[in-house]
């Protein structure tokens, strides 16, 4: 009897202590809860934490005047990242951090262009198939020029990423032509993709290289082959085509 009066005793004790324990810590709870409103709504009240100063980072030409004047514990980092990502499509990996008491440090990485697309106009995309500016006509870079799809419908606008199968698979060429060692001196001028079955692109003196879409890799290593053996009659071939088994090298 003592046994199971003495077992029953330490129950009611350690369930009592849990109970106190539950009700200490809700209350230190509650009042950390209150203390952090208090000071935010101070903070957010004091002229010392309104954003005086703006510092940007990796590029130049952006006017973000509009966060000065703003509560640096109000700014919503996330928010304001992406309305700079929209605004400017020129720059990624937009980074702000807020450096008490009122400067805020905005980070930026400049996008790379890695083709036009033309359209009615020119616009410049780059590998992440973003669409980074647009313009009536092309810039003092030299990059490739996407045609052929000027009847596809497509709609481009800055700010906005399009994956359509004729970017991929273009973007993928560029990559494929650049990586290998015999072809990344070869700069394209110019791609037809008007039909990925049938793809044109222009290197070296307009020479115009024939491809379909299937097995890229291996056809953009056979292309190299053929340039080097026919490099001493470059200027007399007309055409090359990989679309078949085996390459056709069409001479003028």
């Amino acid at each position: 009897m003592k046994k199971r009066k003495i077992k029953f005793n330490l129950r009611g004790k350690l369930k009592k202590f849990l109970s106190r324990a539950i009700i200490f810590l809700a209350a230190i709870g509650i009042i950390l809860f209150l203390i952090n409103k208090f000071l935010f709504n101070f903070f957010e009240q004091i002229e010392v934490f309104n954003i005086k100063e703006v510092v940007i980072r990796g590029a130049g030409g952006l006017d973000l005047a509009y966060l000065k004047g703003k509560n640096i514990f109000l700014l919503d980092l996330e928010k304001e990242c992406a309305a700079i990502q929209e605004s400017y499509p020129a720059y990624k990996n937009i980074r702000l951090t807020k450096v008490l008491p009122d400067r805020l440090c905005v980070d930026l990485g400049a996008r790379l262009p890695f083709a036009y697309v033309k359209l009615a106009r020119y616009f410049l995309i780059d590998e992440d198939f973003m669409v980074i500016d647009v313009t009536r006509e092309k810039s003092n870079l030299i990059l490739p020029v996407i045609t052929g799809l000027e009847t596809k419908g497509f709609y481009l606008q800055a700010g906005k990423r399009y994956r359509a199968k004729e970017f991929v698979f273009v973007l993928n060429l560029i990559r494929e032509m650049r990586k290998n060692p015999i072809l990344k001196d070869y700069k394209i001028s110019r791609i037809d993709a008007v039909n990925l079955n049938s793809v044109s692109f222009f290197i070296q003196d307009n020479l115009e290289i024939k491809i379909g879409q299937d097995a890229l890799e291996e056809k953009i290593k056979d292309l190299g082959g053929l340039l080097l053996s026919v490099r001493q009659e470059l200027g007399n071939v007309a055409y090359i085509d990989l679309r078949f088994k085996e390459p056709v090298v069409k001479f003028k």
